[in-house]
């Protein structure tokens, strides 16, 4: 089973995230203090369960699948979150040049 984690920015350090298999929510919306904290608490929920892979959106860009079990760790974590991060914010700079 492939899932996908939604992570959206409510305001600075209030991010809500909501995991996904296809177009079925799978659980409820749960509010998360980082980008980070989000995936580590996601993947730890996940961690017996039916899925091998999940894919993490953010700000309209995905991380790509990685295993659920490589994302317990805070800084595996990090990285993904630096990432998409680094992604939106490039996306909005080339924005406002064109």
């Amino acid at each position: 089973m492939q899932l996908t984690l939604s992570i959206g920015k409510l305001e600075d350090f209030v991010y809500v995230g909501q995991v996904r298999c296809g177009d079925e929510e799978i659980g409820t919306s749960v509010i998360y203090k980082s980008i980070a904290s989000a995936i580590c608490s996601v993947a730890g929920s996940l961690r017996n369960g039916d899925a091998w892979y999940i894919d993490v959106e953010y700000g309209g860009f995905s991380s790509g699948d990685y295993p659920i079990e490589d994302l317990f760790q805070e800084d595996r974590a990090e990285v993904i979150a630096k990432r998409l991060v680094y992604l939106v914010a490039e996306d909005r700079r080339r924005a406002r040049i064109e």
